[in-house]
């Protein structure tokens, strides 16, 4: 039965992890700024744990996976 994702609270996206969700980060030659590349400057990224779908298969509110 699936239930909603625990990691992005159903919304299949979380905060870049790579920019922490500003969507530019410090140029690596260290001009400026630039787009963040992971997220392209959207600032999210798809949930890793329920690939974007916002929900997982398991038991309960929890989330657990069922075995």
């Amino acid at each position: 039965m699936p239930v909603p994702c625990t990691r992005c609270a159903g919304s299949g996206e979380i905060q870049c992890t790579k920019c922490n969700g500003i969507g530019r980060m410090d140029h690596p030659a260290g001009y400026g700024e630039a787009t963040c590349a992971l997220c392209d400057g959207d600032r999210t990224i798809t949930c890793p744990k329920c690939n974007g779908e916002g929900e997982v298969e398991g038991t309960g509110a929890l989330g657990q996976v069922s075995t």
